[in-house]
């Protein structure tokens, strides 16, 4: 049982017109928890924990975009995610790895009338993970000469990730 620390959070959002067809978007953002109530063994009643199980995390974007029509807007994007430091969720009992998360893609606008609009993005990411939590576990692999050998180690091991991410979006005004 426990709660959530106090939460802090800093925002910045700029679009610059470089002419009437090009612009740049660019987003900023930082979020912090401050340390958790956890249940004191002994008595039973919320204290803050000892050490801060949060960490600090900074989202970075930036997008120039290029109108090709009056109702038609192409764009390519970058985003990085940075967490600094290894946390656990007390309440939602998980483990939250630090990461560095990059993306590049795609993004178009149309739209179609004054009121009806349509996003669509698409980007590749990459992640660097650091370890984990370190359970031990133990796993059977094939030996030579034709036996079984028991192997003990650490997981989850730092991961290093790719994949893809995409959206589709109506937006409607009636």
């Amino acid at each position: 049982m426990g709660r959530k620390g106090n939460r802090f959070v800093a925002n910045a959002v700029a679009v610059y017109g470089i002419n009437d067809r090009w612009n740049f978007e660019g987003n900023l953002s930082w979020s912090y928890l401050g340390r958790d109530k956890v249940a004191d063994p002994v008595l039973g009643s919320l204290v803050d924990e000892l050490k801060n199980s949060n960490s600090n995390v900074f989202i970075l974007s930036a997008q120039p975009n290029y109108m090709v029509t009056n109702r038609f807007k192409v764009g390519v994007n970058y985003s990085l995610l940075y967490r600094n430091a290894n946390s656990y969720d007390a309440v939602q009992e998980q483990f939250v790895p630090a990461k560095l998360k990059q993306s590049a893609g795609i993004a178009l606008a149309y739209a179609a009338t004054d009121k009806l609009k349509f996003d669509f993005r698409l980007a590749h990411f990459w992640v660097v993970q650091q370890d984990g939590p370190f359970l031990p576990v133990e796993f059977q692999k094939f030996g030579f000469p034709a036996q079984f050998v028991s192997e003990r180690m650490l997981e989850p091991p730092g991961l290093h990730y790719t994949g893809w991410s995409g959206g589709l979006a109506a937006h409607g005004q009636f």
